[in-house]
This record gives C-alpha cells, structure tokens and sequence, in this order.
C-alpha cells in the first residue's frame, strides 16, 4: 500500500464524508456551522462571497479526514461534534510518550504495530487518550478510567485499526479514480 502525504490538500469534503461513513450535507453542515474547526493546515479554502464569512473547505488532507472520520466514529455513539472532534485530534495530532530513545512508539495519524490495536478512550466530552492494547500489552483498567474520581458516564472506545484502514482505502481509491 502506498504511503499518503499526510498535509497535503487532496480530498473533497465529500471524500471526507465518505471515509467518515456520514452524508457528505451532514460534513459540511458540521464545517458551516463552526461545529469542526479546520486550521489553514487542514485544508484549501474557497473564498466566501460574504466578506464576514470565512471560506469553505474545498480540499482536506489526510489528517483532516481521518479526524473527521473518527469524529464521526464517536458522534454515531453519541458524542457532541464539537467534543468528538477535538477528541479525534488526540490520534490525529499527537503521537505516543517519546522517552527520546529508540523510534517513537506510534506518530501523529499512525497506528501501533501489528499485532497490537490502537484504541481512541474517550471520556465525557472531548477528553480522550490513544491506548494500545494486544498480546503483550494488556489493556489497563487505569487506561478506561483515569479520572481518578468517580465514573460518572462509562468510556467510548474507538478501534482506530478501522477507521485507519477504511478512511486510507477510501482515499488511495479516490486518488486512483483521479489518475486515470
């Protein structure tokens, strides 16, 4: 599988929405009405022709759409969008604790390597955290509830394995379409 630029300005929003599995009038009403905040980073913007408005997105780049994809993944169990997407950026923006030592675990939009899985736990809101679990890393009770205090909503958990692999196939899929 070919590796996709990851900040490049590639795929319609309707791309997007289908790597999300959302209807491509939902996306864009999630980015009209401010409920997901693309930087200038995230996307090619079209001007508006309100001067008081800013633009509509009219290309997203991988990291764009994998946010949204597992914003979507979280709104669909009933997360706020707003929330859902800022909790999507723990994956999308941050990689794993780097000791300095060695290669970094797992980098921003990555995935931990096989056989483990990548796992978005998300508690209420947008406060979230990227988990690895498999044979030789244990999913820990601590990585469900690290609160400390007193569990008031039970977490959501996102397998990014999923998502990473259906928003990447959608996308290497489009660009093939365009080459031709």
């Amino acid at each position: 599988m070919s590796t996709l630029p990851l900040d490049s300005p590639l795929f319609p929003v309707a791309v997007a929405a289908q790597a999300a599995l959302t209807a491509p009038g939902t996306m864009r009403m999630w980015l009209q009405r401010g409920s997901v905040q693309l930087l200038e980073s995230d996307a090619s913007f079209e001007q508006s022709l309100v001067p008081s408005k800013g633009g509509s997105p009219r290309l997203l780049t991988l990291r764009a759409v994998l946010t949204l994809a597992t914003a979507a993944a979280l709104v669909r169990k009933g997360t706020d969008v707003k929330d859902a997407y800022k909790a999507a950026k723990n994956w999308t923006w941050f990689g794993d604790d780097w000791d300095g030592q060695g290669p970094c675990p797992r980098d921003p939009a990555e995935l931990y390597p096989e056989p483990d899985f990548t796992v978005l736990v998300q508690h209420m809101g947008e406060n979230a955290k990227v988990v690895r679990f498999g044979p030789r890393h244990p999913l820990e009770f601590a990585d469900l509830f690290a609160s400390g205090g007193p569990v008031r909503t039970p977490p959501t958990l996102v397998l990014l394995n999923s998502v990473n692999n259906y928003a990447r196939g959608v996308c290497q899929g489009f660009l093939r379409s365009e080459e031709r």
